[in-house]
């Protein structure tokens, strides 16, 4: 007599994007500079709030493991990149610039923020997604969709 198999219901996967990025570790870092006024609308409370917009986004996304956020003032950041483990070399060409590391089982990458208007939602649309943009000097350009800013990174 055949033995039987009781056969398991089907899972259905996850699509390949949202499995990738669920298992990714992100670190974003916000490096600025003194006196920019830019990156102190980031970093400095504004009026009616007694955190700043950083503060909130970092508050936001800590709560997930799988992310990490810094803020490295201009002078610290090389000495920062030094300090991290396997950093992939970025591209500070103004200030503020935001950027993402993520580490997968695909390798790391880089991201630039172009989000468009520094606002909490923008920035975090823009850190819990796998987009790829640049910003630079407080000037964004996006990236078109066939020459990606996304740099895979051994």
């Amino acid at each position: 007599m055949p033995q039987r198999y009781s056969r398991k219901p089907k899972r259905h996967s996850r699509s390949a994007s949202h499995s990738d990025t669920s298992n990714m570790k992100i670190t974003v870092v916000l490096v600025h500079m003194k006196h920019c006024g830019f990156c102190e609308q980031l970093i400095h409370p504004q009026p009616n709030d007694t955190k700043s917009l950083w503060t909130h986004f970092k508050e936001s996304l800590e709560k997930n493991p799988r992310f990490k956020v810094e803020d490295v003032e201009n002078t610290n950041h090389q000495s920062y990149i030094s300090s991290v483990p396997d950093h992939p070399p970025v591209n500070v060409e103004g200030y503020p610039t935001i950027y993402k590391i993520t580490r997968g089982k695909n390798g790391k990458s880089i991201h630039y923020f172009d989000g468009g208007e520094r606002t909490l939602p923008n920035l975090l649309s823009w850190a819990k997604h796998n987009k790829s943009s640049i910003t630079r000097g407080g000037r964004s350009s996006k990236s078109s969709s066939k020459g990606s800013r996304k740099r895979k990174l051994k």
